[in-house]
């Protein structure tokens, strides 16, 4: 009896050591896959939407929540860079989704941030400004100050967009204030981009100067967009000085970089400053060469615009339309399922009936036939 105990006892050792063993392999699989995954946005890799959904369904496979929202987010990247922003809400709210249920809160932060970075390119800055203080409020009671730094600094932008000037500046301020803290000189940069541009609205010109020259001497050859965005600012700021020679070298600077770079996205704001300067300098034919570059680049990115929408509706359509299907099929399923459950239900009666009406009849003949006899001993 002892040696069958000891034997059942290495067996079921033995079992929980395999067990334990594949758990920890498919741990480690998944956790390469995220990598992997993740490696491939930051390398902006045709692939990374691949790694992604496999990431997802290995995810779900194993109920590992963290690395279903690592996944769900970097779909929402992806869709969103693609201007795809319909899809990509849609990944980012089924990643809060998760990020809530397991009480995540630091992703459920980031999720609201995403969520309002999608309103902000869709110009719904109500919403957008919305989603950024459900992250703040949340960032508040987290010790992660660069991400706080983050929400201020996306609150500023909104604040910038409705011209709430005031706002904008407090949130730009305070962005700043950690990222000095911290030293992070690409964070301070964006704060004191930020801060220019409200001082250029309410007409603070020397203090846009202070600020674009404390800019100047941060950046290198690393930080790109942030040189074209400074080189739109202090374009912009010369023309409104009138020193229009001095804004169209800031503003060719800018229009070079984005060019060789593939930063399209800056580059018909610097057109049509380039333009209005031009007019004003009565330079009609060089005004008349860029007035068609940026007509030919509008139409360009219009029709990028327009076709990313319509690809997006078009898949949007084609998951609503497989939803259904699969939604008809379960109702089919269920259907089917209740008319045998019916059905056995109304064979168990029939079965019941019929044995009662059998009982009743058998009954009925015993009972005539004792009458019959006792009649006949009468």
């Amino acid at each position: 009896m002892k040696r069958v105990v000891y034997i059942l006892s290495v067996i079921l050792a033995i079992t929980l050591s395999v067990k334990n063993c594949y758990s920890q392999l498919n741990r480690r699989n998944i956790s390469d896959l995220d990598s992997i995954a993740f490696t491939a946005l930051e390398q902006n890799s045709d692939s990374t939407s691949i790694y992604a959904h496999l990431l997802l369904e290995e995810s779900e496979n194993q109920k590992a929540y963290l690395y279903k929202i690592n996944a769900l987010t970097i779909l929402g990247i992806v869709n969103k860079e693609k201007g795809y922003y319909v899809t990509a809400l849609n990944h980012y709210l089924n990643a809060l989704n998760t990020a809530e249920f397991s009480n995540d809160l630091p992703r459920v932060s980031a999720c609201y941030n995403n969520i309002g970075q999608i309103y902000q390119l869709q110009q719904n800055y109500v919403k957008a400004n919305s989603y950024y203080h459900l992250s703040l409020n949340i960032e508040d009671s987290l010790s992660n100050p660069l991400q706080k730094s983050i929400r201020f600094y996306n609150i500023g932008e909104v604040f910038n967009e409705l011209d709430s000037l005031d706002l904008a500046l407090t949130y730009f301020n305070n962005s700043l204030i950690i990222e000095k803290k911290a030293n992070n000189i690409d964070g301070t940069i964006y704060a004191l981009l930020g801060i220019s541009q409200v001082y250029l609205k309410t007409k603070r010109f020397s203090d846009a100067e202070y600020t674009l020259e404390e800019i100047d001497s941060l950046l290198t050859p690393d930080y790109l967009e942030e040189t074209i965005i400074f080189n739109i600012i202090s374009g912009k700021l010369e023309k409104l000085k009138q020193h229009n020679q001095k804004a169209l070298s800031y503003l060719k600077k800018a229009e070079n970089l984005s060019i060789h770079n593939g930063f399209r996205i800056h580059l018909p704001e610097i057109y049509e400053l380039i333009i209005n300067i031009l007019y004003k300098e009565q330079k009609w034919k060089e005004c008349t060469e860029y007035y068609s570059l940026k007509s030919s680049l509008t139409k360009q990115l219009n029709d990028t615009k327009v076709k990313n929408q319509l690809e997006d509706m078009t898949f949007q359509n084609e998951l609503n339309k497989k939803a259904l299907e699969i939604e008809l099929i379960q109702e089919e399923r269920d259907l089917a399922e209740k008319n045998a459950s019916l059905n056995k239900q109304i064979s168990r009666y029939s079965s019941k009936i019929t044995g009662f009406l059998v009982f009743s009849i058998l009954l009925i003949v015993g009972v005539i036939l004792f009458g019959l006899n006792r009649l006949k001993k009468e």
